[in-house]
């Protein structure tokens, strides 16, 4: 066992002796090799890798809220679930979005570096027209592709 679960046990276990009975999430670095026996019987309600805190975090505190919820039939625990839901599909679609933005810029960018090459030949003034505008279309593309996540250079 690793140095941080040696510690994170340790200190679900002194939380548990002190009479602590909320939930206790677990950030680790790798969860593959958590003593998840140990865990378990500390009440650790769940281990979250940290390398997707961010993505996974609402997910985990709406299913800790909902157990609270189901318990003690709480009005504020459903709602509060209901929200941390709702986030978490906000943020799902976010990796939607990021990951076909990333999966459209490759060839995008390929394409606007072979428009840019055909600008330099010696056209027909109705080709060149044409490649100007797949040019101008690419670079639209790509800035609202840059929208997406917050990276467009616009004032």
């Amino acid at each position: 066992m690793g140095r941080l679960y040696a510690s994170g046990v340790a200190l679900a276990r002194e939380l548990r002796a002190c009479g602590y009975a909320r939930s206790l999430l677990l950030v680790v670095e790798s969860p593959g090799a958590a003593p998840r026996d140990d865990l378990g019987r500390l009440g650790v309600d769940a281990i979250v890798p940290e390398s997707s805190l961010a993505l996974q975090l609402p997910g985990v505190l709406a299913d800790v809220f909902e157990r609270a919820a189901q318990r003690s039939g709480s009005r504020a625990a459903s709602c509060i679930t209901s929200s941390l839901r709702g986030l978490q599909a906000t943020l799902a679609l976010g990796e939607t979005a990021r990951g076909l933005q990333h999966r459209l810029n490759n060839p995008l960018a390929a394409l606007l570096a072979e428009a840019q090459l055909l600008e330099l030949e010696p056209l027909a003034p109705e080709h060149l027209t044409a490649v100007r505008r797949i040019v101008e279309l690419c670079r639209r593309v790509i800035d609202e592709s840059r929208a997406i996540d917050g990276m467009s250079e616009e004032s």
